[in-house]
């Protein structure tokens, strides 16, 4: 659990990230976050309500990783707090995307689907 350590100077960063947070939850959507994360729709609300000011570490987590406007937001708080910063991730080049997508191919469908996506894509079989 995260809790707001309300302290005189964090107040302020607090009302940001809450505000943050709570942003994120109507992007994602309130119903789709409750459920994805096991929580009771009461249980949210009470969350960013401040009622009970805890947060499961996971929902912090999971908005971080489903909001695309608020999780850099969420993400750049903490990271702040560890004294971190958060580089971008690595671009990959066309060669490494076309390698990741051959082995999905091969993890993911037997030989035959192999074959007709191969049949679809290069109009021959390998």
């Amino acid at each position: 659990m995260f809790s707001s350590g309300r302290a005189g100077s964090n107040d302020d960063r607090w009302r940001v990230i809450l505000t943050a947070i709570r942003q994120a939850i109507d992007e994602v959507g309130p119903q789709e976050v409750a459920y994805d994360n096991d929580l009771t729709a009461s249980a949210l609300s009470h969350a960013i309500a401040e009622r009970d000011r805890h947060f499961p570490a996971s929902l912090l987590v999971y908005l971080i990783r489903r909001s695309k406007r608020f999780g850099p937001v969420i993400a750049g708080y903490f990271a702040a707090l560890a004294d971190c910063e958060i580089a971008p991730r690595r671009q990959i080049s066309p060669e490494e995307e076309l390698a990741r997508l051959k082995d999905a191919l091969a993890k993911n469908l037997g030989p035959e689907m192999q074959r007709v996506v191969m049949r679809d894509a290069f109009g021959v079989t390998r």
